[in-house]
């Protein structure tokens, strides 16, 4: 693995949906979340970090801790399966670092070991495991290496495996075992730049009830869907990577450069009926020359303009169906950053061929922005790096 990152950065991310869902609320029959004072769409930073985690998965073959099963699967044989995977870790490193005799005395007892809380009743259970024939200084000296396997080896392992875990973190506490630590991504719940509309639409599936030589020879039932869909959202999430945080989970600029290509091509790569038109339109990443240093609130800094460059209106906003329809300015944003451009160590970003962008009045397409950055911010132009995603 390589070294952990040193340098903190910002993340910006922004993709549209048409006729989609972006991210339904279970506790409102599936409807997409709305602020119901702004009129705003809200996608959850789990939804995000899912996207990511899927495309790890399934498109770059990395190990992956928290799988995307639904959320009516999320209850007891989800814990239990979580939990035997870590107890299976614990043995492992049982039988690496403890004698085989001793090891197999453990592992006979290590369930119920486990299931103890209590830091002094676990130690009389482990004692109890290892029998008389073991004196009490040897049986302490494999308790605290126990003790010390069940903690800080298996949390180890288990940032060093899932890549997952070290960008979000860990919050586990499945078969008496805890492991806990901040990750060092973080992103805020994602925002439409512009007010939406929901539409609600119903139909009909027919659905064999009774067997039959074939579909047609069978008995059949009409059955009636409905559903809830946005006609457009342009949606814009904001993150940190915290470079104090990293330490902890071990994340490397590789773990990071994974993350970007999880967000942009795991975006796009989501084909599910209620998501299947997501599109990236723009990524950036500001990396920092200087430790606990970050502009904040990027995401702010991002507005949208009609076609004339002039301010959406509250009917146009509702109304959009197509980034063709608008130019997102970033004015504000390349002014915040050339106002910091001496604490930029880098700037990384991908922008979509059909996003259009204005800075002070001044359109721009995406093949004009790496320019803009290098001017504008005073950078090298390999501090500008367009990505390969």
């Amino acid at each position: 693995m390589n070294k952990t990152i040193k340098n903190r950065s910002e993340i910006l991310f922004l993709y549209d949906v048409t006729d989609a869902n972006p991210n339904g609320d279970p506790m409102e029959e599936n409807r997409p979340r709305i602020d119901e004072e702004t009129g705003i769409n809200i996608v959850t930073d789990v939804r995000l970090k899912r996207t990511i985690r899927d495309y790890l998965r399934d498109f770059e073959g990395q190990n992956v801790f928290i799988q995307a099963e639904k959320v009516i699967e999320e209850g007891t044989e989800l814990i239990k399966a979580r939990g035997a995977k870590l107890i299976e870790e614990i043995e492992k490193i049982l039988e690496n670092e403890i004698d085989g005799d001793e090891t197999k005395k453990i592992i006979e007892k290590l369930d119920e070991i486990l299931k103890e809380g209590s830091k002094g009743k676990r130690q009389n259970l482990f004692n109890g495991a290892l029998g008389d024939a073991i004196d009490d200084k040897r049986k302490k000296e494999l308790f605290e290496k126990f003790e010390e396997i069940r903690t800080k080896k298996l949390s180890e392992w288990l940032f060093k495996k899932f890549i997952d875990l070290r960008l979000f973190g860990a919050t586990l506490a499945v078969a008496n075992i805890g492991v806990q630590e901040t990750g060092p991504v973080q992103f805020k719940f994602g925002r439409s730049l512009h007010k939406v509309d929901v539409n609600f639409y119903k139909g009909s599936i027919t659905m064999p009830v009774e067997p039959g030589e074939g579909f047609k020879k069978g008995k059949r039932q009409a059955e009636f869907s409905e559903e809830y869909k946005l006609p457009y959202s342009l949606i814009c999430f904001y993150g940190i990577v915290n470079e104090n945080a990293a330490k902890n989970t071990g994340v490397s600029e590789d773990d990071i450069k994974l993350l970007l290509d999880g967000i942009w091509n795991g975006t796009k790569n989501l084909v599910t009926r209620s998501k299947i038109s997501q599109m990236p339109r723009f990524l950036l990443r500001v990396i920092y020359k200087e430790n606990n240093f970050h502009i904040g609130d990027l995401d702010k800094m991002i507005k949208l303009k009609n076609r004339d460059g002039n301010d959406l209106s509250e009917e146009e906003q509702v109304k959009m169906r197509d980034i063709s329809e608008v130019k997102i300015d970033i004015s504000e944003l390349i002014s915040t950053l050339s106002d910091c451009k001496d604490k930029i160590e880098r700037i990384e970003f991908k922008a979509d061929r059909r996003a259009t962008f204005i800075v002070n009045g001044s359109v721009l397409t995406s093949d004009q922005l790496k320019n803009e950055f290098v001017s504008k911010l005073d950078l090298k132009d390999n501090q500008v790096i367009e990505l390969e995603l």
